[in-house]
């Protein structure tokens, strides 16, 4: 009943529907919390989290506030969610790359409140992940020992962190 009306609105509505109850009733309003204009992200950034929006804010600009994109991001396929008029979910595409590289800002969405984004790992990511979690961790260190590849001895782990080249 009370949502998307202000106080005073409310309260006239409330109190009409009162005094057809009571006579000389009248409504007095407290507002005792008001909810913050948050948006939320989440995935390949510095630090995902809600962040407050003072006044317009895209999302190239909550991804900045956010720490940044993380080397693994997938920049072309970050998600908006937002809710419609009846709160339905629907989602949105961002192509980031193109706001950044190209400076295309007609990418860059404009935000509402509690709009949720989403950057996703890229593909390389997502390989190297499964390559860790599906190979590295199956396989016991001891089965792999030590071996050569490419002049350089690797032991332990089919992914070595360390670079190739001194």
């Amino acid at each position: 009943l009370a949502a998307g009306q202000t106080l005073p609105e409310l309260k006239r509505v409330l109190t009409k529907q009162y005094q057809a109850q009571v006579d000389n009733l009248t409504v007095t309003l407290i507002l005792k919390v008001m909810k913050a204009n948050l948006a939320y992200i989440f995935g390949e950034v510095g630090q995902p989290d809600s962040y407050l929006m003072e006044g317009n804010l895209t999302v190239s600009q909550l991804v900045s506030r956010a720490g940044g994109l993380n080397d693994t991001a997938e920049k072309s396929t970050v998600l908006v969610i937002s809710r419609d008029k009846n709160r339905k979910p629907w989602g949105r595409l961002v192509n980031l790359k193109k706001v950044i590289s190209d400076g295309d800002i007609s990418q860059d969405l404009v935000l509402k409140q509690y709009d949720i984004v989403y950057v996703p790992k890229s593909r390389i990511a997502r390989a190297n992940l499964f390559v860790d979690q599906w190979i590295n961790r199956m396989i016991p260190n001891n089965l792999i020992g030590q071996y050569e590849l490419g002049g350089s001895v690797f032991s332990g782990s089919l992914i070595e962190q360390k670079p190739l080249i001194d």
